[in-house]
Formats: structure tokens, sequence, C-alpha cells
């Protein structure tokens, strides 16, 4: 499997389909090099929940906006709108739950050894 491509992402969430192509590049070469390929298992870069790991990673950081939250209420009249944070596991970090793409990605790292705190000098 190795690097995922961005039809692998559109693939997900065909809605991205008009990102640009530069920005394209610079969320793969990110999501292809940040995850420790290690903590999905012996299958390492074959594993297929980092290939998903990777998708959901790519498409909530192409479709994270300028809203913290979702919408939870809407008036047309007055023109109204609230938001509001999904539930978020603690200790968790809030910015993964501004998507259902980056709260898939944190969905598949908490099953993942990534979930275990990082201790110096122990793998």
């Amino acid at each position: 499997m190795a690097a995922i491509v961005w039809a692998d992402v559109t693939a997900i969430a065909p809605e991205l389909v008009s990102i640009k192509p530069a920005a394209q590049g610079i969320i793969l070469a990110e999501v292809n090099t940040a995850l420790d390929v290690t903590v999905f298992g012996k299958l390492g870069e074959d594993s297929p929940k980092l290939k998903l790991a990777r998708i959901y990673l790519a498409a909530h950081l192409a479709s994270v906006g300028p809203v913290l939250g979702i919408v939870s209420k809407e008036v047309e009249g007055g023109l109204e709108i609230d938001y509001m944070l999904p539930p978020i596991p603690v200790g968790d970090d809030p910015f993964y739950y501004r998507t259902g793409y980056g709260a898939g990605y944190r969905s598949i790292i908490r099953s993942t050894r990534a979930r275990l705190p990082y201790v110096p000098g122990l793998r």
C-alpha cells in the first residue's frame, strides 16, 4: 500500500475533489510521512489501518475550516447559527473533532499503540 494518493482521499471524501494540486501535495507529503508505521502492527506500510488513517487525516486537513464545532442550531429570520463541539474523549485534542474525518482518524489511532503515552528510551 505505502503512500496514499489524492484519489484515495476523494474515494472517501468526494467533496474534496476540487482541492488545488499544490495543497494536495502539501497535505499528502505530511500524512505520508507523519505517522509512525510501527504502531500499526506487523504489516507496517502494508497495514490497511495505516492507509485509512492517512486518508482520514488528509481529508481532515483538507476540510478543516475556521469554525471550531458543528452547527447545532440554525434560524433563518434573524440569521442565528449556534455551534457546539462534539463529545471529545478526555485528554484528546479538540482539533481533530472539527470534522468527521478527524474524529475517524482519532478513532483509528486510539486502536493502535500510538494511543499509549510516550516514554523516552522504551519501544
